[in-house]
């Protein structure tokens, strides 16, 4: 078979591949295990529990090994008050940010939308991500192993910033501004 007709060949398969895949709903985790509060939660095959608050959103999607850690946190989605805005059937969760002792937390939410405000997150392994410095002093969130607000989406994450601070509170800024987040 000559290059010309395995290139054509290739092209086909991957146009068919694409038609057949466009507008696809995300591929749902394992069996669904129970639903609390009207939200999934499904066991992988692997043994873990993933809460999916919406199917066609896996961003949004909790992994966890805790049986009582997917109850609680669907139970948390579920009963959240105004963190969800819903359009149709499809959940947009609104970011949420904290600052106790100086310190500042964001949630899951908050980290997903990021990109509402053209900010790209890189993820440094273990759960915890970065924002590149550019200039501005790297922003670290590191995910930490504690109980959040009830207000918070997925996990808490405590923000550090190589700008002292300065870079995070114009993050939040713009955030909020965007409608992207809110304090509590």
């Amino acid at each position: 078979m000559s290059y010309m007709k395995l290139g054509l060949a290739a092209l086909a398969g991957a146009a068919a591949y694409g038609a057949s895949h466009r507008g696809h709903r995300a591929q749902l985790p394992g069996r669904k295990w129970k639903t609390v509060g009207g939200i999934p939660i499904y066991r992988t095959a692997d043994g873990e529990y993933v809460v999916v608050p919406d199917p066609d959103y896996e961003l949004g999607w909790y992994y966890t090994d805790d049986p009582q850690d997917a109850g609680g946190t669907a139970m948390i989605i579920a009963k959240r008050p105004g963190g969800a805005l819903w359009k149709g059937r499809r959940a947009k969760y609104v970011g949420h940010h904290m600052v106790e002792d100086g310190a500042v937390y964001v949630d899951t939410a908050f980290l997903n939308r990021l990109k509402q405000v053209n900010l790209s997150l890189e993820h440094s392994g273990f759960g915890d991500f970065y924002l590149p410095d550019f200039g501005e002093g790297r922003v670290d969130f590191r995910r930490q192993y504690v109980d959040w607000p009830k207000e918070f989406v997925g996990r808490t994450h405590l923000v550090r910033d190589a700008s002292g601070g300065k870079r995070i509170k114009q993050i939040i800024r713009q955030m909020e501004k965007a409608g992207a987040s809110v304090e509590v």
